[in-house]
């Protein structure tokens, strides 16, 4: 990896700067498990909102554990995240900070070259290279977006909780009956995708297009072809030429269903449709939302019964 020196004194300075006042506050979003004696908690970071749902599906409820969250839960997917001071503060009394890893936390990159103390978990080093599917221009390899999978969510809690089982072994067993809870919630919502994928097996399935790259996991996880992905992760300031650009690759496709991100206003893909005659189903990639332990169920299970209405699957 290329190291941008001068970017990297600059961290550097900030860290040590920022560690002489990190008792005096954390810009972190606080969630379950707070411990009221700070000195005897076990401290979790995590990177931004996916990663907060699945340690916090692990640690609910277990005493003088913490878990914060770095990013704001309103943030979305990190690609063009910005590195704040308040962020590095947060990361100075962490125990373990838990990341999605594949790229998606490139702007930590420098913090990870500057504090080699720091202990950092990869969710995506529970999963094989022949389970990523390719990723975009911006991404490490394959497309980092693997929690929209329940199958590949499942190994990185199964990952993740063994991982806090030998850092914080007091706590082993609250993790891992924790973990087996969420597992069977999981294990409910791929056994819904399974029905999907079989119900109608012997019908040709309506392709789709993505909005968003995110998207395709859980449309790998329910075997629906994914004929294009654009990418569009901004709601205006197209150019007349860019959305020209955008309904003509889209007009190439003869039939499809246009998958958008819930978190965006919509207006992009309504174009797409209103040129096309393409229905529309408006998704939750799970990059944002309110910090408790079941939004990711919550999330998947209102993505399946959007899929079901707009595809006639039931």
């Amino acid at each position: 990896m290329k190291i941008n020196s001068r970017k990297l004194q600059k961290t550097a300075g900030i860290l040590m700067v920022l560690s002489i006042f990190s008792a005096l506050f954390c810009g972190c979003s606080r969630g379950s498990g707070v411990g009221e004696e700070e000195q005897n908690t076990f401290r979790i970071v995590t990177s931004f909102y996916p990663m907060y749902t699945m340690v916090s599906g692990i640690t609910e409820g277990v005493s003088g554990v913490e878990v914060v969250n770095m990013a704001s839960p309103q943030t979305g997917c990190l690609h063009d995240y910005q590195l704040r001071p308040k962020d590095l503060v947060c990361l100075e009394d962490a125990d373990l900070f838990v990341i999605n890893g594949g790229g998606m936390e490139e702007f930590l990159s420098d913090v990870f070259e500057s504090r080699e103390d720091l202990k950092v978990v990869s969710a995506m080093d529970a999963l094989e290279e022949a389970e990523l599917l390719p990723g975009g221009e911006e991404d490490e390899g394959g497309n980092p977006h693997t929690w929209m999978n329940p199958a590949l969510y499942q190994k990185e809690v199964e990952y993740l909780t063994d991982i806090l089982a030998k850092e914080d072994p007091d706590h082993a067993g609250a993790y891992e009956a924790n973990a087996q809870d969420s597992i069977n919630k999981i294990q409910t919502l791929s056994k819904e995708i399974d029905r999907l994928r079989t119900c109608d097996s012997g019908k040709e399935k309506t392709g789709c297009i993505l909005l968003h790259e995110s998207f395709a996991y859980l449309m790998d996880a329910m075997d629906i072809p994914v004929v294009k992905v654009m990418d569009v992760e901004k709601d205006s300031g197209f150019s007349a030429g860019e959305l020209k650009e955008l309904v003509d690759e889209t007009k190439e496709i003869s039939r499809g269903i246009i998958v958008s991100d819930k978190q965006y206003s919509g207006k992009i893909a309504e174009l797409l449709a209103e040129e096309t005659g393409f229905e529309v189903v408006h998704l939750d990639a799970c990059v944002s939302g309110e910090l408790k332990k079941d939004a990711y169920i919550d999330s998947m299970e209102y993505n399946l019964e959007e899929w079901k209405k707009c595809s006639g699957e039931q």
